[in-house]
Parts: C-alpha cells; sequence; structure tokens
C-alpha cells in the first residue's frame, strides 16, 4: 500500500473515532439511567432541534413517503407558508435523502457526525489541493471539522448550518482555482460546492462563503498577475461556466426561494436591533483560546453562563437569560502551528545559483499564505462582535454588499475558525517540513531562546495544573470559570508542545538521538491525539439528547386532538406562551387530512406582513384570530377567558385550558369593500378598535389591479346568504363547497402566496384569486352552488426543477462524450 493512502486511512480512522465520541457517549436529558445515547432511539436536543427542524423534516419526510411528492405547502406554521421556498425543508440535498431509506430519528441524527467527517475530508481535500503535505492537511481537517464552532452547532440545533459549512473549503478552493494559472481546476469544486450549499438551505453561510472565497480569488489574481487579456477572458469565462453550473444544479432549491423573499421577514434591509441580534460580546473574543472562559448553560456544561452572548436586546419587552449556545474554541495546536506559520519566515533560506540566500520576512509570508488567513480570521472576529462594536459594524454595513441582508453577526466566527485552520495548516506543514532533512549546525541562540520559552511555559503549565481545581457545582464563581478554562487550554498546550520540542531537538537536527525514524511517528500520533482530543472534549458537553418515542409522540398525539377531531374546517389554534416555538404543531391526522395549523412558530424566513400583524395587533387581539380562523386558544388555567371564548377542555395535568370560539371562522363573505393606498394604510385600518373583518375587507390599490368594475374606493356588497364546507385533502390542498344567491367576494383565512392556483368545478378559474386584506387568499365566487378546489402549485418551483434536470442532463451529456472521446480508435496514443 502506498504512503499516502496509509496517511489517508490514518486520518480516516481519526476522525471516526473523533465523531463516534461526540455521538455515541451522550446521555439522554431525561432522567434515568446514565446510558449512552444511541442515534436510533434519541434525539439530538438543541432548541431549534425539537422546536423547528426535527419536526420539520420528520413531518416533510414523512409525507414524501406516504404519497410520493414533495410538500410544498407546510399548513401548520404561520397558518401556512411555502414549505421549501422558506428554506425550511431541504429535500434537494443529497445527503438527507438517507431520510427516504432509514428511519427516523436515525437518518436526522447521522447527519451530525456525518457532517463532521465531510467537513474534515473537504478540508484535507482543500489543503491537499493547495500543495500542503497529508500531515498538514489532516491537521487542518481535524481543526475544521471538530473544532468548537461547527462541532457545538448541535447545541442549539442548527443542522441546516453545518450542512453548509461542511463544504465551504469546496467552494473557496474551487474560487481560488478559477483566479489562478489553471482556471479549469475550479470549475468542478465550485459549481458542485456551492449547488451543495445552496441545497442545504442556510443562505447566510452561502454569503459569507462567497465573500471568503471572493477575498483568497484577488489574491490568487494578484500573485499570479492577469497576464494578457486572453488569459483574463479565459479565467472569466470558466468562472461564469462554473456560477451558471453551480446555479442550474441548485435551482430546484433557489429559484422559489427567490420568489418568496419578496414576501419574506428578509425582503429588505433589516433594522439595526435585527442585524445585530446575535452579536459576540468582547469579553467573549478570547473564548477561541481560553473555551467556556464565562461557563456555560448547556445541560453538560460545567456551569452557569456568566457571560453576555444572547442576552435580550435593551429594548425587547422580551428578557430573556444569557446563554452560551456554542463554542468558538479552535484549539491550542491550532493557535500554536498558526502562530509558527508566521514565525517560521525568519529562518526559512531560498536557493538562488547553488547559494543559500535569505528571503524578506514579509516576502515568505507573502509567499506561504499564513499572513492573509490570519488576517480573514481577524477580520471575522471583529465582524462578529456587531453591536459592541458599532462604528466599526456600521461602516462594515455601509460597504460589503448584502450584509445588512442578515442577522447574528456571530455567524462570522465559522471564517474566523476557518482562517485559523488554513493558517495552522500551513505552519505545521513548515514545521514538520524541517524534520526532512535534518540539520547539523549548532544551535543559535535563538533556537536556544525558543526552546528554553517553551521548556519555561511547560514547567509553569504542569505546576498550574497541580492546583487548579474545578469544583463539579451548577453555580461557579466568574474566577472559578477562568482558571477552568486556563487548565483545559494549559494542558493543550502542554501536550501539543511538548512533542514539538523534542521533534525541534531531535528529528529537525537529527545529531542528538540515531533512531529519529521510529522517533518521528510517535510524536506525530501524539500531536494528532493531543490535538482531537483537545478539540472533542471541548465540544461534547454542548450535545445533549432526549428521547424520540416520547417526543413524537408529543408531536402528533396532542391532548386535544379528540376536540379537534370534531371539527370539519381546518383547526386553528394559538398557544400563549409558546408563541415562538414549534412543539406542538404537525399534520396529526394525516389520513383524512384534517390540518391542525398553528399561527405561530419559529423561523428565520417568514412572511414579513405576518410579523408587521402580529406587531400591530397581537397574537391575543380578536381581529387577530378572526383574520387566521383561530377557533382555539390554549391558555394557563388562573387565566380568565378572553370576551368570546369559552373552556371546552382542560389539560390531562390540570395545567392548561384549551378555549373555544364558536363565532370564528375559516371562510367568510366579504360585506364591505374598501380600497386603501398601501398595506402601511391597510395595517393603520386593521389596528382600529371599532373595525371587524366579518363586515369589512380592505385591500390596497395594488391587489385591485385588473379586477371586477365593482372594485371602487369604497363598496358595499349585497347578501350572498354563504353556505361553505371545507374539506382539507392534503398539503396545499382544500376542496371547498359554496353555495351563494349574489356573486362576490369571499375571503379564507389562508395566506396568500404566488403559487395558490384555482380549479372551478374542474376547470382552470385562477383569474378568480386575489388577495384581501394585503395577506389573505379571496376568491371571486359566482351565484349558486360551485365546487372549488385550491392548491399550492408555483410555477418557481417546476421552473427550478426543469433547470436541475437540464443541468444534470449536461453533466451527463459532457461525462458521455469525453468517454466516448477517450476510447474512439485514433485517438489514444500506440502505447497507451
Amino acid at each position: 500500500m502506498r504512503r499516502s493512502s496509509i496517511q489517508i486511512l490514518v486520518w480516516l480512522c481519526a476522525w471516526v473515532a473523533a465523531a463516534a465520541w461526540l455521538s455515541f457517549e451522550i446521555s439522554p436529558r431525561e432522567q434515568g439511567p446514565d446510558i449512552a445515547m444511541n442515534l436510533g432511539n434519541s434525539v439530538l436536543a438543541g432548541q431549534d432541534t425539537v422546536s423547528h427542524d426535527y419536526p420539520a423534516m420528520w413531518w416533510g419526510w414523512q409525507q414524501i413517503r406516504q404519497t410520493g411528492r414533495i410538500p410544498l405547502w407546510n399548513p401548520s406554521w404561520f397558518a401556512g407558508e411555502p414549505f421549501v421556498a422558506s428554506q425550511t425543508f431541504m429535500p434537494f440535498y443529497p445527503p438527507s435523502w438517507l431520510s427516504a431509506f432509514l428511519r427516523f430519528p436515525l437518518a436526522f441524527n447521522i447527519q451530525y457526525p456525518l457532517h463532521l467527517m465531510l467537513a474534515a475530508m473537504a478540508m484535507a481535500w482543500a489543503c491537499r489541493r493547495r500543495g500542503l503535505g497529508w500531515l498538514a492537511a489532516g491537521l487542518a481537517g481535524l481543526s475544521w471539522g471538530f473544532g468548537g464552532h461547527l462541532a457545538t452547532l448541535v447545541g442549539p440545533g442548527h443542522i441546516q448550518k453545518l450542512q453548509t459549512l461542511a463544504w465551504l473549503p469546496v467552494v473557496t478552493t474551487g474560487m481560488r482555482e478559477l483566479a489562478g494559472d489553471r482556471p479549469r481546476r475550479g470549475l468542478i469544486p465550485f459549481a458542485f460546492g456551492l449547488a451543495l450549499q445552496i441545497t442545504a438551505g442556510h443562505l447566510q453561510i452561502v454569503w459569507l462563503t462567497l465573500v471568503a472565497g471572493g477575498l483568497e480569488a484577488i489574491a490568487a489574481i494578484v500573485k499570479t498577475s492577469v497576464g494578457s487579456g486572453e488569459s483574463f477572458f479565459r479565467k472569466l469565462g470558466w468562472g461564469l461556466m462554473a456560477v451558471a453550473l453551480a446555479l442550474g444544479l441548485s435551482a430546484a432549491f433557489w429559484v422559489p426561494t427567490v420568489e418568496f423573499a419578496r414576501l419574506s421577514n428578509r425582503q429588505g434591509k433589516l433594522s439595526w436591533e435585527d442585524e445585530t441580534r446575535g452579536s459576540l460580546p468582547l469579553e467573549e473574543a478570547i473564548e477561541f483560546a481560553l473555551p467556556r472562559l464565562l461557563g456555560d448553560s448547556m445541560p453538560n456544561g460545567r456551569g452557569s453562563y456568566v457571560g453576555r452572548y444572547g442576552e435580550s436586546l435593551p429594548d425587547s419587552p422580551i428578557k430573556l437569560a444569557p446563554e452560551r449556545v456554542v463554542s468558538d474554541y479552535v484549539g491550542a495546536g491550532v493557535l500554536i502551528f498558526a502562530i509558527f506559520g508566521l514565525l517560521i519566515g525568519f529562518s526559512a533560506p531560498r536557493i538562488e545559483d547553488g547559494i543559500s540566500v535569505r528571503s524578506s520576512y514579509f516576502s515568505l509570508l507573502w509567499n506561504n499564505g499564513a499572513l492573509g488567513y490570519i488576517l480573514l480570521a481577524a477580520a471575522a472576529l471583529l465582524l462578529s462582535m456587531g453591536r459592541y462594536l458599532p462604528h466599526f459594524y456600521k461602516l462594515a454595513l455601509a460597504i460589503i454588499p448584502g450584509l445588512a441582508h442578515f442577522r447574528s453577526p456571530s455567524t462570522m466566527m465559522a471564517v474566523f475558525a476557518y482562517g485559523m485552520s488554513m493558517a495552522a495548516a500551513i505552519g505545521a506543514n513548515s514545521f514538520f517540513g524541517l524534520g526532512s532533512k535534518p540539520s547539523r549546525r549548532a544551535f543559535s541562540r535563538i533556537d536556544l531562546s525558543a526552546i528554553g520559552t517553551a521548556m519555561a511555559c511547560a514547567i509553569a503549565g504542569a505546576i498550574a495544573l497541580s492546583w487548579i481545581q474545578i469544583p463539579d457545582t451548577p453555580e461557579t464563581h466568574t474566577s472559578i470559570l477562568v482558571l477552568a478554562a486556563a487548565r483545559h487550554t494549559i494542558w493543550g498546550l502542554l501536550t501539543i508542545i511538548t512533542p514539538m520540542i523534542v521533534w525541534a531537538l531531535i528529528v529537525a537536527r537529527g545529531n542528538l538521538l540515531p533512531s529519529r525514524r521510529v522517533l518521528a511517528p510517535v510524536l506525530i500520533g501524539l500531536i494528532v491525539v493531543a490535538w482531537g482530543r483537545d478539540l472533542v472534549a471541548n465540544d461534547r458537553p454542548f450535545w445533549t439528547a432526549i428521547y424520540a418515542r416520547p417526543y413524537e409522540e408529543w408531536l402528533t398525539h396532542h391532548w386535544a386532538l379528540e376536540r379537534w377531531g370534531r371539527e370539519d374546517e381546518p383547526v386553528r389554534y394559538i398557544h400563549l406562551g409558546n408563541e415562538l416555538s414549534n412543539q406542538a404543531l404537525t399534520l396529526s391526522d394525516t389520513k383524512h387530512f384534517l390540518e391542525i395549523a398553528s399561527v405561530h412558530g419559529y423561523h428565520p424566513v417568514a412572511y414579513g406582513r405576518y410579523f408587521d400583524l402580529l406587531s400591530k395587533l397581537g397574537f391575543t387581539n380578536l381581529n387577530f384570530a378572526r383574520l387566521f380562523g383561530m377557533q382555539f386558544m390554549i391558555t394557563p388555567t388562573g387565566m380568565a377567558p378572553p370576551p368570546g371564548w369559552q373552556i371546552v377542555e382542560q389539560s390531562p395535568n390540570r395545567q392548561l385550558h384549551l378555549l373555544y370560539n364558536p363565532r370564528v371562522e375559516y371562510i367568510r363573505q366579504v360585506r364591505h369593500l374598501k380600497v386603501v393606498a398601501d398595506w402601511k394604510a391597510l395595517l393603520d385600518r386593521l389596528a382600529q378598535p371599532n373595525f371587524n373583518p366579518y363586515e369589512s375587507t380592505t385591500v390596497t390599490n395594488d391587489d385591485v389591479d385588473n379586477k371586477p368594475e365593482y372594485f371602487g374606493k369604497s363598496v358595499g356588497l349585497p347578501d350572498m346568504h354563504l353556505q361553505a364546507r371545507v374539506f382539507p385533502t392534503g398539503p396545499g390542498r382544500i376542496d371547498l363547497r359554496i353555495t351563494t344567491i349574489h356573486h362576490g367576494p369571499i375571503e379564507l383565512a389562508q395566506p396568500w402566496a404566488p403559487g395558490w392556483r384555482l380549479l372551478m368545478n374542474g376547470q382552470e378559474a385562477d383569474t378568480r384569486l386575489m388577495r384581501l386584506d394585503g395577506y389573505f387568499v379571496g376568491i371571486l365566487a359566482p351565484a349558486g352552488q360551485n365546487a372549488f378546489e385550491l392548491y399550492y402549485d408555483p410555477v418557481s418551483q417546476r421552473v427550478g426543477i426543469y433547470f436541475t434536470l437540464l443541468s444534470l442532463a449536461f453533466i451527463g451529456f459532457m461525462i458521455g462524450f469525453n468517454l466516448i472521446r477517450e476510447t474512439k480508435p485514433g485517438l489514444v496514443a500506440p502505447d497507451s
């Protein structure tokens, strides 16, 4: 077996061991025996996992298995919203296809260790592509794949972020090569890497990747020089081809997403409060060197968190306790070798005409690239602080395109981790290269000073280790937390610096011990083990689990389900105190498709107008309930029912009441219609105390274009004596039986989107659809008895799928063409 193959196998074993250590030694959160977690019977219990990701993907793949179709509409969140277009469900991301064959939750849980492995392999591949050795590439893979930022994303449950970050090194390498001397090499990495990132569903990470890759591409252009005009246009041509291929492969996801973006809460520039939400406090900046410096509030953490990360906004009416949700610790090994990547320039000579010539330090820095990656990491660190460095961040918002569309500046720490891992790989490659050809030169003063300093640090660290103790109590004083973090870091420094010192004394110099061939692999193994353990030991406190079966039963068997089952219309309810959670949602009755939909839910991409209605009216406003068809409300037992609501059931634990309002309807007649100028004026009218949605409907000028003549400025409509029945037949599919004595508009408590289609008595009737009250679906119903079928089938989704299929067909054609070309007689050299 070739040496490189053995090294690849060794690194794969190291990565698998790290992933297994993270995945299989996690105890469920509930009371019970402290047993190892089983990925097939537990749920990795990040807050966003249990309240968003798990139910969304579980329900989506359940629908695919039952119906053989991708559910494009989610009837449960925000009273209904596009499912794929809102980046909630990622059925076009290839690794997620495991859910079509494996049982949940195994298919879901396996995504975390799988993508840590994929991230490590992608980084190792990127380093090898840059010409670094296998040892440096493997260490960089450990740093990136199992470093704090990626491996602790399971803590809050950010699976989309992890899936997207796994492919960042592939895309940046592709962009670097597209701008280099051989742009053709960058086509496949960029196109396929970017397509995987887009379909993974976290567009903020895609944007960060393109920014980081763009900077690398600029550096590559400057280093290699643009050259002739022909060379520049050749690079431009390959770059455009790569972009077109990436967009084509991922079109099934991004085309409907772009359509929905015009309606979403991300459609325009965010407010300062929103775009800086999730900033990294200044005191957290040193956390990449001292892990858990201020403690953490994770279930398996060392104690209470005393920092400010995740704190509520100063003017927010909702006050949340600060919480550390991820760790951005990059590891002692990364820091040591990244610094070494900078310092190696002092002693690295170059050969000119057989004479050793010492290059300038800055020239060496420019050539080895460590300085560029450290500067990239430093810029990302500053940007991650957001509102804690307001002047700097406002300047960045003004000059960096697209930055204002994203929140959570601390997400920039992903770029910090990437830059530090690459710098460490360059430093490791230079350091271990010193041992390839032993030097017999006597030690210089600089050499002795460096070794003496390292040994002094080791002795000081050993003394500190013997004195520092970490108390095992929930409440831990800040000073103790600092000492605990220092102890952890000192241990990492000792376990990595010690074999490095031995390497410098024996292997690199080669004049103190004859058995250097045996000692070198041992020292490398020690560094690898220490590097991996340093990272994983810091990550594991952020991984917790709950048992899957009770959680899934809780999702599907709500205590009010029997009462809801007696309803004909789709059920809408609000659970007070649970407005920003999706835990009590799903299509519980999948057999009869009685939709149990909520008017709450959490996802960063949702209807912008929904949040406008919520902030203007509020969940408990009667008109909010009427507009959304919210018949039911779940309240604490000590809360008096709002006017119009009555108690119909009590929860088994007697802590909650189910309230019912018989006057709230899913479908209603439009009795009076008023046209206003814009959405703001419409909101003001909805918020008026005397406004009643059952008596009057409001539309904007934009919503009445090309509609019948009776849409005047303010119109009263005759009583239609509406009789209607609603039969939900599937996600985004509703049958209506409507009888009226006059023709006119009717309104459904169904959010409007540019994808709803309408059949009337079996014939297409899309022209009868309209948007009423600025947010809901309206139908122009003719007099008499008619059968309508309302279904969600956006043209954008079909267009996106067609482009993806065409791109796949093009790739297949090119592969087949090249195979035929290579095997065609006369085109192959005789001796081959």
